[in-house]
């Protein structure tokens, strides 16, 4: 049940709680600087993979980046990555020729590499025999992965219904549809150019996830636990399956259900309790606060009626 998933974040808060005095402020600190610069280097890839899209027009790299510090933000607080939706709306208000197609399609080739590497390490994990099996998994307490388990027909059902609800809107919408393609084109541009895709996205996205492996690695050595790359790499996988089924804010109670699986003979509960609700609240929290002072920023002190007003001078501007 969904309750599990919040006692599992309840149980690791008063862990959290329990051993606050203890945390290194030091490590803590430096784990949340590699935390942003793996965000910023983000904010980098997807500003070039719109640049290929209208490459006539010269992309500024702080709105983007902008765009995506606010999403993020919003996504640690609200469930089903609500913040994607701040996040788009800000950088089509801010960088001119760009479509909502353009931008939604634009996702896919950032999220690309992260779904490449994401398999890689449960791959490896698997080899390492660190993953739960497939009989565990209904008795982990995290109702994304236990419910599915638990109902594999019931949860198949949901995918073909959701796949045909698809593929009905493709067929209602297909005049619609067409007029869209050209944007959404814009958006994969860069994939058509994997010289320029690999130079300018996927070298990026390596360092930004090198950035997350060294963030995990002092946010282990903050909380006692043992920093070492092959507890990082599971802290970071644990972090992306969490994203993937995000119907929780942020992927909490998961993330607890799962850490405590994959450090159960590593560590005490208690600890790897604290490290996981204690990692969650340092991030989203710097998240947050800096989500809002950039889409303030970007709002002009969130007065969108008057961002909105900006945005189409700018527009009607750029096609005089």
């Amino acid at each position: 049940m969904a309750v599990d998933s919040l006692s599992s974040f309840w149980d690791a808060l008063v862990a959290f709680g329990n051993a606050l005095g203890s945390v290194a402020l030091f490590p803590l600190a430096v784990g949340l600087a590699f935390h942003m610069a793996g965000l910023l280097l983000r904010g980098v890839a997807w500003r070039n993979i719109i640049q290929a899209g209208i490459p006539e027009e010269k992309v500024p790299a702080a709105p983007v980046m902008g765009g995506l510090l606010a999403g993020t933000g919003l996504n640690g607080v609200i469930p089903a990555r609500g913040g994607d939706i701040l996040k788009l709306f800000l950088v089509h208000s801010k960088v001119r020729r760009t479509t909502y197609p353009m931008l939604v399609s634009s996702l896919l080739p950032e999220t690309l590499f992260n779904t490449v590497m994401a398999l890689l390490l449960l791959v490896w994990a698997w080899q390492l025999g660190v993953l739960p099996s497939a009989p565990e998994l209904p008795g982990i307490s995290a109702f994304e992965l236990s419910y599915a388990a638990r109902y594999p027909e019931a949860t198949g059902v949901v995918i073909i219904l959701v796949v045909a609800a698809l593929a009905a809107i493709t067929i209602i919408q297909r005049p619609r549809l067409a007029r869209v393609w050209a944007g959404l084109s814009d958006g994969l541009a860069i994939l058509r150019d994997p010289r320029t895709y690999l130079r300018t996205v996927v070298s990026v996205q390596a360092l930004a996830w090198t950035a997350r492996v060294v963030s995990a690695w002092f946010f282990l050595d903050a909380f006692g636990l043992d920093a070492s790359v092959r507890n990082a790499l599971i802290v970071v996988m644990v972090q992306g399956i969490s994203s993937a089924l995000p119907l929780t804010p942020g992927g909490v109670g998961p993330k607890q259900a799962l850490l405590v699986v994959l450090f159960g003979g590593d560590a005490a509960q208690s600890t790897v309790l604290a490290f996981s609700v204690g990692m969650e609240v340092a991030t989203v929290t710097l998240q947050f606060v800096v989500g809002i002072l950039v889409a303030g920023s970007m709002l002009d002190g969130f007065n969108i009626k008057h961002a909105l007003r900006e945005a189409r001078a700018q527009r009607a501007a750029a096609d005089t």
